[in-house]
């Protein structure tokens, strides 16, 4: 059992110029953070977090409020389960890349509203292959992130008729993976909507 006291390297001010952070392909369980002065806010570059392949469960994105300078955050291979909501990431305005691949997560909530999609206008790839989504509601959750470019749901459960209509919203994709689900039905636009 291995845990990370993030409040080790804070104490060292050569950190505060630290962009890049790469944590990944340990066995850590716990991130745990200051707050104030000493908090995230002192690695005020930190442009990538990597946490990939560890044990982390949805705890973890507690932690990370702060580090609002983030553009990539990686946390795939961990052990995120049920469902993820799209608040927990709410500080990271920044965010460019979000990969969460190869958990447990069965659903994901997108914000709606005033605190909606708009927030994460800079999110750009977004990657939630190989979780446990089973129904195409997932498309709806993702309604609004307009920025998204890259979209990832390979390798879940996914089944029945997807429709393109369910991607309307998302105007700037450029890639979209649904390889390897059980879809039985993919219906394409026609004509003039």
């Amino acid at each position: 059992m291995f845990y990370l006291f993030f409040d080790m390297m804070l104490w060292i001010d050569p950190y505060n110029n630290l962009k890049v952070l790469s944590l990944g392909d340990n066995e850590i369980q716990e991130f745990v953070t200051l707050t104030g002065s000493e908090g995230p806010s002192r690695l005020n570059k930190l442009e990538t977090l990597d946490l990939s392949s560890n044990n982390f469960n949805n705890s973890i994105l507690s932690s990370l409020k702060g580090f609002s300078s983030l553009k990539h955050l990686y946390l795939y291979g961990n052990q995120l389960q049920g469902s993820i909501n799209m608040k927990e990431f709410d500080s990271l305005n920044n965010l460019e890349a979000l990969w969460l691949h190869e958990n447990k997560i069965q659903d994901f909530i997108a914000l709606t509203g005033s605190e909606g999609p708009s927030r994460f206008n800079k999110l750009e790839t977004l990657n939630l292959g190989f979780n446990n989504f089973n129904s195409t509601s997932i498309l709806s959750s993702l309604e609004g992130l307009s920025s998204l470019k890259y979209l990832y749901l390979y390798g879940n459960q996914l089944q029945g008729s997807i429709n393109m209509k369910e991607f309307d919203s998302l105007s700037n994709l450029e890639e979209l993976s649904l390889v390897a689900n059980g879809i039985q039905d993919f219906v394409a636009l026609t004509g003039i909507n």
